[in-house]
This record gives structure tokens, C-alpha cells and sequence, in this order.
């Protein structure tokens, strides 16, 4: 059952990745990335009264708690920024790099030891990375939208290190709420002080703003209840998979096609982050 909860966070992992295409399209990036992170706010805070979950913030983490929601609100700003121009099925898969910044730092500052099958899976994924990343290698020119993804991965590779700081006090799910709120803060608030125009987007649009939020939300619950069932190594391992899921979805929602090489990339950097993530 628990494997079937990964899978499931992994489905909403990818649709979701091709939605935010959807919404930035129809909404504009600014309401796209504001009124998502309300919803999923919104969402989370439901989920946890259902669940009983008890609200935690110990005074001690406040420091810790400001340094990682300005890095988070940086770098889904930056993701929404890579993704107004460039193709999801390309920046989605080359979103999931994030682990191998968690790997790194896990080894510099946590201490964690790396095996010979990580350090090779590791590689396999930079490989493959530099093909889906580069629209010609031979002139160097990227992808759009990627130097924005660069930052994304960074940000997302601190946010996704250093949350371990939170759970052992708060909860897994208590961190998420707490965490996604002052990143959504630090958004909102940046993008009030650049007086971009964050009115209601229309009825249709968001509602699928609504949509690509409770995917979210459903991911991040559906993940939660997989690391408790079969633990976070082998739920990391299948939510992986998540760009065999964003790929399919960008062609069939976006009409985004890659080349050969292009999909074979993809698939080798899923491998590689199976190895990386044993």
C-alpha cells in the first residue's frame, strides 16, 4: 500500500510540474506563483486541522526559519521565472538535480558518507543533465529558462537539506505548513513592494490555479504517509521517477515535444537518481 502512496505522490509531482506551465500561461507568472502558494497554504492548514495535527514553532528556530524561507521564496521565484519561457519537460526533469545539492551537503555539513554506486549515479545524472540542458552542445546554447533552473536547484538543494533542522521538533507535515508559509510571505511580499498586479486572476483560471494546488498538497500528504509506511530511502528511490511522469504530461497538456537523445536523457537521469538515492 505504502508503494502505492509513492507512486501516487510521484503522479501529482509531475502533473503538477506541467500545470505550472498551464497557470503562468493563463494567469501571468506573478498571480500564477502568488495565488498558488495561497492555495496550497490554504490546503495545508485544512489538511492539518482534519489530521489533528497540533500547531509547533519552537522561539529557538526563528533564525533558522527566515534564512530558509528567503531561500525558498528566491527559488520558486526563479522556477516560475524558468518556466514562463522555457519548455516543462525539459526544466522539470532538470528541477529533480536539487537531490544531488542535498547529497553534497548532507557530506560537507551533516557528515553523511557516499557510496560508490551514489558517486556513479551522481554522475550519470550531471551527464545526463548537460545533454537536456544544452540545446546545441557544440555552440554551448542553453535551454531557456535554464540559468533561472540553476538557482531553483541551489535554493531547493538548502531548503531540502537543512528542513531536517525542523522536523525532529515540529513534524514532517507541521514543517511543511510552517515552511511554505514564510516562503509564500516572502513572495507575496516581494512582489507587492515591485507593485506587480496580484488582483484575482478569473473564475477559470483559478481554478486551475486551485487544481495544480491541491495536486500539491495531495503529493506532499501521499508523501508523508509513504516515508511512514516503507521509509524515506525507498519512497525518495519511486518519487524519482517523477520526469516519466512530467514528460508524457507536457506532450499530451503542452504539446511539447524533445528529441530522442533528449528523452534518452531524461530516463538516464531517473536512473541516476535511483543510484544516487539506494
Amino acid at each position: 500500500m505504502s508503494v502505492l502512496l509513492a507512486l501516487g505522490a510521484t503522479l501529482c509531482g509531475g502533473i503538477a510540474d506541467t500545470l505550472t506551465k498551464k497557470t503562468i500561461t493563463h494567469s501571468g507568472r506573478y498571480k500564477a506563483i502568488v495565488y498558488n502558494y495561497l492555495a496550497v497554504i490554504l490546503f495545508l492548514i485544512i489538511g492539518a486541522v482534519i489530521l489533528g495535527i497540533p500547531f509547533v514553532f519552537p522561539h529557538e528556530l526563528i533564525p533558522a526559519f527566515l534564512v530558509q524561507s528567503v531561500v525558498g521564496a528566491a527559488a520558486v521565484a526563479a522556477f516560475f521565472k524558468a518556466f514562463e519561457s522555457g519548455k516543462a519537460s525539459i526544466l522539470a526533469p532538470l528541477c529533480s538535480l536539487y537531490v544531488l545539492v542535498v547529497v553534497i551537503l548532507g557530506i560537507v555539513v551533516f557528515g553523511e558518507a557516499l557510496s560508490l554506486m551514489q558517486l556513479a549515479g551522481a554522475g550519470l545524472v550531471l551527464l545526463s543533465a548537460l545533454v537536456l540542458a544544452f540545446e546545441d552542445l557544440r555552440d554551448f546554447k542553453l535551454e531557456k529558462g535554464v540559468l533561472y533552473i540553476a538557482l531553483t536547484i541551489i535554493g531547493w538543494g538548502y531548503y531540502y537539506s537543512f528542513i531536517k533542522i525542523f522536523i525532529p521538533a515540529m513534524g514532517a507535515y507541521m514543517s511543511t505548513v510552517v515552511l511554505e508559509a514564510g516562503v509564500s510571505f516572502f513572495v507575496i511580499s516581494y512582489y507587492l513592494a515591485k507593485k506587480k498586479d496580484l488582483s484575482p486572476p478569473p473564475s477559470l483560471q483559478a481554478a486551475l490555479i486551485a487544481v495544480r494546488s491541491f495536486i500539491i498538497f495531495l503529493g506532499a500528504l501521499l508523501y508523508t504517509y509513504a516515508v511512514a509506511g516503507i521509509g524515506v530511502a525507498l519512497t525518495s528511490v519511486i518519487v524519482a521517477g517523477t520526469p516519466l511522469v512530467s514528460v508524457p504530461a507536457s506532450h499530451v497538456l503542452l504539446g511539447e515535444k524533445l528529441s530522442i537523445h533528449k528523452y534518452l536523457a531524461v530516463l538516464l537521469i531517473v536512473l541516476g537518481l535511483a543510484m544516487v538515492l539506494v
